[in-house]
């Protein structure tokens, strides 16, 4: 997971800093914190080969969640494991794309709305103000101004 100056030179780089296609994985520029943000904004292509964020498309189905409920996270001699609470469509720009939060009870009303839109009921019910969450955002195979949206709630330290 890399994160440059801006959203748009991850898109076409990868993180050897040489052109590609297929971009990287990258964190939202204006997420300071990074994982440690209340919510860490992480942008990827989706990529046909299922490469990239290529199979987050596939979270639109709860068989496909009920297969893979969690996320394991690591960066550098910390690993997380990060539990699905939320999968969703949303418009390229608004308010999924929050990060900074003025108050808990700002937070807390972000998740809410975010858990208002999910698709289907997952086995995250309850998030705190406390918690850190990461949102992972791919296009959609059909309308460009349309992302599809996979968040995720921070769990236990496995490493």
């Amino acid at each position: 997971i890399v994160m440059g100056a801006d959203n748009t030179y991850y898109l076409s780089h990868n993180a050897a800093h040489k052109e590609s296609k297929s971009g990287s994985i990258f964190v939202d520029y204006r997420v300071t914190d990074g994982l440690e943000a209340h919510n860490s904004i992480i942008y990827g292509h989706d990529m046909l080969n299922n490469s990239m964020f290529g199979t987050l498309i596939k979270y639109a189905s709860k068989s496909y969640y009920n297969e893979h409920p969690t996320f394991d996270i690591y960066i550098a001699n910390k690993g997380y494991r990060y539990y699905v609470f939320a999968t969703y469509e949303t418009a390229e720009i608004g308010d999924t794309y929050s990060y900074n939060f003025e108050s808990d009870e700002e937070f807390e009303n972000y998740i809410e709305l975010c858990m208002s839109r999910r698709l289907y009921e997952t086995s995250t019910s309850t998030i705190s103000a406390t918690d850190k969450i990461i949102t992972l955002s791919t296009c959609t195979r059909t309308d460009q101004t349309k992302r599809f949206i996979v968040q995720l709630v921070r769990g236990e330290q496995i490493t």
